[in-house]
């Protein structure tokens, strides 16, 4: 039936966003404790689930036109689940249907408030290192902006880090 298989792809697409969910609080422990070897391997697990989330989406999407099909409907590829429950005409079947599509949407966005939080993570890592360099470089002179002639010696003071790169 369709149907049952359409449920059953929506709980597969839900349970790889749950997996993502849990790969986002390991991944943000990893940045936090800056274990760089951890997440490589998360980052690998998330591309390995974004690519079956596509498979299972297509499956989805199949499942859909089918289901539509059996309902007396033209395929469409743009159906919301909310639409789709429209023509479900049994009551119980609806409301898997609705509750399904709520977990996966509730899936989504904890998936995608755990993403927002590591982007902050690792940009907060990333001025922090800026900064660090930065430090290291020593202050700095307005005439090092100005391109000038490198065979000419300069008339302004050297730059006084601890790494000048310009011997």
């Amino acid at each position: 039936m369709p149907f049952q298989s359409l449920l059953n792809t929506m709980g597969a697409i839900n349970d790889v966003h749950i997996t993502l969910i849990e790969l986002a609080a390991e991944k943000k422990q990893a940045i936090i404790d800056k274990r760089l070897d951890t997440l490589s391997r998360i980052t690998k697990q998330e591309s390995a689930l974004l690519k079956r989330i596509g498979e299972l989406e297509g499956q989805r999407n199949e499942t859909i036109a089918k289901v539509l099909l059996s309902k007396g409907y033209r395929a469409s590829l743009k159906v919301a689940i909310s639409d789709l429950a429209k023509i479900i005409f049994n009551p119980e079947d609806k409301e898997m249907l609705l509750e399904s599509g709520r977990r996966l949407m509730s899936s989504i966005h904890t998936l995608r408030e755990a993403n927002e939080l590591n982007q902050q993570l690792i940009q907060h890592s990333l001025d922090y290192i800026n900064f660090s360099v930065d430090l290291l470089k020593g202050p700095f002179e307005e005439n090092e902006v100005i391109y000038h002639n490198p065979h000419q010696k300069s008339l302004g003071a050297a730059r006084s880090g601890l790494f000048d790169t310009r011997g």
